[in-house]
């Protein structure tokens, strides 16, 4: 599916854009592949066409009835809604985390700048031109930080999933 913000405008405005949805999503997904199909107005026409394939490789049965597709599909589709939203729930304890080591940051360069501040004064000197340079190298290090811990939690959340799944 296309990212947020793309706008893809129809050749044809009679008969708008035709959106082939050859995979099983989410509900919201789906819902959002099916609305790119008629916007502001223009008619559309959105179509699912699946593979035997797509049941298979999730180990369920290959419906033979229309009222088993549909029902492997709510199944699948709640499946992957429930593991969007844990994603989400992880995403965000996660951030809350950061959000922490965040604050913690603030303090420490607020109480680091007073100090130096005030180790000027005593001097009777200006202490811009060093808090830069301090203030500086502590972003460039706290960055570092950050896409370090970000590296870590990928390459843990993705072992949980695996360990889970497998």
């Amino acid at each position: 599916m296309m990212g947020r913000g793309t706008d893809i405008k129809p050749k044809n405005e009679t008969t708008g854009l035709y959106v082939l949805d050859t995979y099983i999503t989410s509900y919201r997904d789906y819902r959002q592949i099916i609305g790119r199909s008629g916007r502001n107005g223009m008619k559309g026409l959105s179509e699912l066409i699946l593979s035997e394939e797509e049941f298979t490789k999730r180990s369920r049965p290959v419906p033979e009835t229309q009222a088993e597709l549909s029902d492997e599909i709510k199944k699948i589709q709640t499946e992957e809604s429930s593991e969007k939203k844990n994603e989400r729930t992880e995403k965000q304890a996660f951030s809350d985390v950061k959000n922490q080591f965040f604050l913690k940051y603030v303090e420490m360069c607020r109480v680091l700048k007073a100090d130096v501040t005030e180790s000027f004064k005593d001097l009777e000197a200006d202490s811009r031109e060093l808090w830069d340079s301090i203030q500086h190298d502590t972003h460039f290090k706290w960055e570092g930080f950050l896409n370090q811990i970000d590296g870590q939690w990928n390459e843990l959340i993705t072992d949980i999933r695996n360990e889970l799944a497998g």
